[in-house]
C-alpha cells in the first residue's frame, strides 16, 4: 500500500470535499435507493489552520544535554533543539489510503495523484441518501478494513521507509453538506517529530567517520487514540531507529509525551551517546530539530575554538572538558551553562612524554589548593623511589628546560600505582590524585597529579612573568633587586590577576609578600629530600632542595595535562 510522504513539521493537509451529483435519468431508481456517491477533491495547504506556537524551545548543549564519551579521543555535544510546525512544503505522493468516517460508518479512500492537489476516490464510497448535514472524520494511515483502531503505535524500525510513513498519524473532522461542492476537511499531525543533523568534526581522526544510524531512546512508542484523534502515550519507553532523511539528517515520529531523550549515534561502528539532563513536552504537529556535533578535539569550547595561556579549563557535572576563554564574560556564560572553571591554563604545549599519552594541548594548574591542611612528600625515608632524581646542584641548562624532563604525572603514578593506594606513606601524592573527588576530570585528560618542579617553574614563568635566568645554587633562586622589593609582589599579583577572572569564590589566591607559602613538588632529590617551591620568600622566590625533608608537610596545588 502506498503511503504519504512525511513532510517537514507543521504540515497541515486540507481535504476539500466535492459532491458529484450527475446521474442519468435511467439511474433514477438506483439513486432513490442508493443515493449519491461522496467524492473529494483533495488539496494540501502549506499554511497550517492550527494556531502555531512561534516560541523557540531551546535545547542547550550545556544544560539539557551532556556528551558521554565511549572512546577517550572523541566527545559529543548536542546543539540547541528548536520547535517548528510539522510540514512547511506538503505534497501528496499519490496512492495514500485515508479512512473517512461518515454517518457512523467507515470508508477507505485513496489519493489519486501526486502534487499539492489531487482527487480522492473510493471503490466503495459513502452515498448520500438524504440532504442532512453530516460530520465527516478522516484518518491517515488507513487501517485494514478502513476502521481506525483505538490505538496507534510508531514503529521501532523507522529506518524502513514504509514503517516511517506508517508511524505518522493524521486526523481531521468537518461538516459536509449534500448540496455543497466546497466541503473541506483539514487534517493535522497528531504525532510529534524529532529531527537531528549529525556533524563529525575532524573525521580523519576517526578510523571510520561513516554515520551508520541514529537510535532515539526514552520515548513511549504506543498511544491511545482519543477525542479528535488526540494521542496519549502509554506503555514503557523503548528505542526507535530513526529514519534517514538525507545526508547526516535523521528523524523519527514519536507519540506526543513528556520525555527525556537519548541519542545513540553509530559512527563507524562506535556508539556515541548524548543524554537529556531534563525532560520536556513534545507536542503534536511539531518538529523538534537539533544538531549533534561529534568532535575529535577531546573537549568543547566556551568562546573561541582555541587554547591560549590564561584560558580556563572547565568541566560539566560528568567531567566533560570545556576550554573557556580567559575573560569574565566567557566565564560568566560558562557558569550559566553549568560549567565549573577548575584550572588555569598556563602552557599550550606539553612534554614529549605527555604527548605520548595523547595530551597535546597544554597544562593547567588547579584554581584551588587541596584543602584539609598540609601534606608530606613521604613518611618513608632511606631510599629513592624515582627512576630519575633531580641533581643536588642543578646547572642553568638543567633547570631551564626541566619542565620537559621532569614529569609530574609520571612521578605521581610511580608512587601511587605501586603503593597499593597507601595514602598514609605518601600523603602529598594521594592528596593530588584524590582531588578528583572534588573536581572530576574525564579520561581524556591526565586527571590531577602532583606537579614536578619543572611544571611549577613553567607556570611561574608563563603566568607570573618570572625571568628565565636562575642562579645554580643548592637553592635555585630568582632574586629580587634589593632596591626594588616589589618584584615578587608583581609576580604574585600577576598570578592572582589571572585567577580572579574565574570570579569571586572560584579560586584560592597565592599569598602576598611578606607572607610565604611552601608548595610540594613531585621531584625527588635523594632518599631524604625533594624540591620544594618557596614562594614568596623575603625578596626572592626559590626552588629549595637542601634540608627539605620528605616528611615535612606543606601545601599541594594539583596540576593536569590535556
Amino acid at each position: 500500500m502506498k503511503q504519504i510522504r512525511l513532510i517537514p513539521i507543521g504540515m497541515v493537509c486540507t481535504v476539500v470535499a466535492c459532491l458529484f451529483a450527475s446521474c442519468a435519468s435511467d439511474d433514477a431508481l438506483q439513486l432513490s435507493t442508493k443515493g449519491e456517491a461522496l467524492t473529494f477533491s483533495v488539496g494540501l495547504n502549506a499554511v497550517s489552520p492550527m494556531e502555531i506556537d512561534t516560541r523557540s524551545v531551546r535545547f542547550d548543549t550545556d544544560t539539557i544535554f551532556a556528551g558521554v564519551m565511549h572512546k577517550e579521543e572523541v566527545e559529543m555535544s548536542v546543539g540547541e533543539l528548536s520547535r517548528a510546525p510539522l510540514d512547511d512544503t506538503p505534497t501528496w505522493v499519490g496512492g495514500e489510503a485515508v479512512t473517512v468516517q461518515v454517518d457512523g460508518r467507515f470508508f477507505q479512500y485513496t489519493i489519486g495523484g501526486s502534487g499539492s492537489s489531487s482527487t480522492m476516490t473510493s471503490a466503495a464510497p459513502y452515498y448520500f441518501t438524504n440532504l442532512n448535514s453530516l460530520t465527516a472524520n478522516a484518518w491517515y494511515p488507513s487501517t485494514e478494513g478502513a476502521v481506525v483502531s483505538t490505538t496507534h503505535s510508531v514503529s521501532a524500525s523507522q529506518n524502513n521507509d514504509a514503517n516511517f510513513k506508517n508511524s505518522d498519524f493524521l486526523y481531521g473532522s468537518a461538516s459536509v453538506v449534500h448540496s455543497n461542492t466546497a466541503n473541506s476537511i483539514s487534517l493535522s499531525h497528531k504525532i510529534a517529530k524529532v529531527r537531528v543533523t549529525v556533524n563529525v568534526a575532524n573525521p580523519s581522526y576517526l578510523a571510520n567517520a561513516t554515520i551508520n544510524s541514529v537510535v532515539l531512546s526514552g520515548t513511549k512508542r504506543d498511544g491511545t487514540v482519543g477525542s479528535k484523534g488526540v494521542l496519549t502515550a502509554k506503555n514503557s519507553a523503548s528505542d526507535i531507529t530513526m529514519h534517514k532523511r538525507g545526508d547526516n539528517v535523521f528523524e523519527a515520529c514519536i507519540i506526543p509525551q513528556n520525555a527525556s531523550l537519548t541519542f545513540k549515534v553509530n559512527v563507524g561502528g562506535t556508539i556515541y551517546t548524548a543524554n537529556a539532563i531534563t525532560s520536556r513536552d513534545y507536542a503534536a504537529n511539531n518538529v523538534y530539530t537539533a544538531t549533534i556535533n561529534i568532535s575529535a578535539s577531546k573537549f568543547l569550547y566556551q568562546g573561541n575554538t582555541s587554547v591560549d595561556i590564561g584560558d580556563f579549563y572547565g568541566i560539566y557535572a560528568n567531567g566533560q572538558g570545556v576550554v573557556i576563554d580567559g575573560n569574565s564574560s566567557a566565564v560568566t556564560a560558562a557558569k550559566n551553562k553549568g560549567i565549573t572553571p577548575v584550572a588555569l591554563i598556563y602552557s599550550t604545549s606539553t612534554s614529549n612524554t605527555d604527548k605520548s599519552h595523547g595530551w597535546t594541548n597544554g597544562y593547567a594548574i588547579s584554581l584551588h589548593k587541596v584543602g584539609g591542611g598540609n601534606y608530606a612528600w613521604s613518611t618513608e625515608s632511606g631510599s629513592t623511589v624515582m627512576n630519575q632524581q633531580f641533581p643536588w646542584k642543578p646547572t642553568i641548562e638543567e633547570m631551564t628546560p626541566c619542565w620537559e624532563f621532569y614529569d609530574g604525572y609520571t612521578d605521581t603514578h610511580t608512587i601511587t600505582d605501586n603503593r597499593n593506594n597507601n595514602a598514609t606513606n605518601y600523603p602529598a601524592f594521594f592528596a593530588a590524585i584524590n582531588y578528583q573527588n572534588n573536581y572530576s576530570l574525564s579520561s581524556a585528560t591526565s586527571k590531577w597529579y602532583l606537579p614536578s618542579h619543572g611544571q611549577m617553574y613553567r607556570f611561574l614563568r608563563e603566568i607570573g612573568g618570572m625571568s628565565s635566568n636562575v642562579a645554580p645554587y643548592d637553592v635555585v633562586i630568582w632574586y629580587v633587586n634589593p632596591n626594588n622589593g616589589t618584584m615578587v609582589d608583581i609576580i604574585d599579583r600577576n598570578i592572582n590577576g589571572y585567577f580572579s577572572v574565574a570570579g569571586e569564590g572560584s579560586y584560592t589566591p597565592f599569598p602576598i609578600n611578606p607572607d610565604e607559602a611552601y608548595y610540594v613538588t613531585s621531584t625527588e632529590v635523594n632518599a631524604s629530600s625533594y624540591i620544594l617551591v618557596r614562594f614568596p620568600y623575603y625578596g626572592h622566590l626559590d626552588f629549595y632542595s637542601t634540608n627539605n625533608l620528605k616528611n615535612d608537610s606543606h601545601e599541594v596545588r594539583p596540576f593536569m595535562a590535556f
